[in-house]
């Protein structure tokens, strides 16, 4: 009989797409402040891998990833995605958005984004949100799958995150047992304001 089990922390991480620089600057500024303080954040790099993006987002679109510090619960994952829908709101203009926020996870056997759109690899959390399974670890590296996200099966993105699962499990395997509780504890604990609303 199987035994039930809390699941380990995880490393969180937002990918960030715009073509605005000050989009991205503000986006981040939020993030860490609600989420706390950021580990890494990549230069921008050109992205082009899907052309819908193109007309809501604008030419010359430009991607960043930001990994949070801090380990986190991932049972919140679905709060995380909710609350960047709200950040994108809070920057778009005339009902187009102008930078687009994914949060997502990395553990050690696999990486997950967080999505509201419905599909094969998906599985349905709530309130709209689904779990995208993105890549898995075959004992080696990441690997892509048949649907994998194009952006996130190339070598650059491979080896990203590959780095960023090796930092998760020294920062895991270097943590107590207090740590490793206090991860479960440390999310958003009051109301977020955006805009003037409450997230």
């Amino acid at each position: 009989m199987g035994t039930l089990s809390e699941p380990r922390a995880v490393k969180p991480f937002f990918t960030l797409l715009s073509a605005r620089e000050d989009a991205h600057t503000a986006a981040i500024g939020v993030i860490v402040s609600i989420f706390g303080k950021a580990e890494l954040i990549t230069r921008p790099h050109p992205w082009d891998y899907s052309p819908a993006y193109t007309e809501e987002l604008g030419p010359r679109i430009m991607r960043r990833f930001l990994v949070l510090s801090e380990l986190a619960d991932p049972t919140y994952l679905s709060d995380w995605k909710l609350l960047t829908v709200e950040m994108e709101k809070l920057f778009g203009r005339d009902g187009k958005r102008a930078v687009n926020i994914d949060p997502g996870y990395i553990t050690g056997s696999n990486l997950v984004l967080a999505s509201t759109k419905s599909y094969a690899n998906r599985i349905y959390l709530r309130d709209g949100v689904y779990a995208d399974f993105t890549l898995f670890y075959d004992g080696r590296a990441f690997c892509a799958h048949k649907l994998t996200l194009p952006d996130y099966r190339t070598r650059a993105a491979i080896r990203f995150f590959g780095e960023q699962r090796k930092s998760y499990l020294r920062q895991l395997s270097g943590m107590t047992a207090v740590a490793k509780s206090n991860a479960f504890q440390k999310q958003v604990q009051q109301p977020i304001c955006l805009n003037g609303n409450v997230a």
